[in-house]
């Protein structure tokens, strides 16, 4: 692919992400449930990204060691679950699963072997402070899986076999032989997202003859980006329960030295299987 076609192709990409990345319901206006959404760069909300999730425990630790991107698919052997492992889209449910199933000493809720949120019993209905660290858990595996599906692939690909769209962007094949259809992607994201919330595959994933073609645009994440926290429960709407989580930024193009905060809303769904998978979401960074 020519230079001036990757620019021109990323740049328009990332222009429309910035618009529809955020999962929404289908068929809704773009905005659906973002309304809250805000950015403040003058100074009235301070980050505080090293404070705790919880009065005097860890919860928060294991998101503030490490804001770096490695390589994708790396391993990670670390005892605590980094930033890092979340943008690289990674995920090792064994050991994933050992390091944030017990966020609160008492075991209530887990990871399954693909990164939804599964409850050990019904102490999430009346436990606010588990449904807070369990969404936290569960936003985690939404930046893990969006960054792997939608700027990379968590597929094998083979580079020199490729397709192109109208602008001239390149989709490698997928080699997966389970992958013969986008339905087959939108099956595996949805395993960490709702089917009610699923949008933009079909800009990043094209068909053809039996085969599958990814973009995997790779595009850097925010340097600014420093951690997510998830606040406090908004409401809840039959199956879902809407939370507000608190973006921290160390600074902007236009400051690098001046943090910020960006508020916005994450809900889970409650499925029929009692697992708890991701609704409305943006991308932090």
């Amino acid at each position: 692919m020519k230079k001036e076609r990757i620019l021109a192709g990323l740049t328009a990409l990332t222009a429309a992400f910035s618009i529809c990345c955020g999962c929404e319901k289908k068929n809704s206006s773009s905005t659906d449930g973002l309304s809250n959404y805000s950015l403040d760069v003058d100074g009235e909300k301070q980050p505080d990204p090293l404070a705790p999730l919880d009065d005097g425990s860890n919860n928060g630790s294991a998101l503030q060691e490490n804001n770096s991107t490695p390589a994708a698919n790396s391993n990670n052997e670390t005892e605590s679950t980094t930033e890092s492992t979340l943008k690289a889209g990674n995920f090792d449910a064994e050991t994933t699963t050992k390091q944030q199933r017990d966020p609160l000493g008492e075991g209530e809720f887990k990871y399954d072997d693909n990164g939804a949120v599964l409850f050990n019993d019904s102490k999430e209905e009346s436990d606010d402070d588990v449904k807070i660290s369990a969404a936290q858990a569960l936003f985690q595996s939404a930046c893990r899986t969006e960054w792997a599906f939608k700027f990379g692939c968590p597929y094998q690909m083979d580079t020199s076999d490729v397709i192109k769209n109208e602008f001239g962007w390149e989709f490698a094949k997928i080699t997966d032989p389970a992958i013969t259809s986008i339905a087959d992607v939108q099956r595996d994201y949805c395993r960490v997202f709702s089917e009610r919330y699923v949008t933009g595959l079909t800009d990043v994933y094209k068909e053809k003859d039996g085969a599958v073609y990814a973009l995997a645009p790779e595009r850097g994440s925010n340097r600014y980006y420093s951690v997510s926290k998830i606040t406090g429960i908004k409401a809840t709407e039959g199956d879902e329960i809407v939370f507000n989580v608190e973006n921290y930024y160390n600074g902007n193009d236009f400051d690098a030295n001046k943090p910020y905060s960006e508020t916005a809303e994450f809900s889970v769904v409650v499925s029929s299987d009692g697992k708890w998978r991701v609704g409305r979401f943006i991308l932090p960074y």
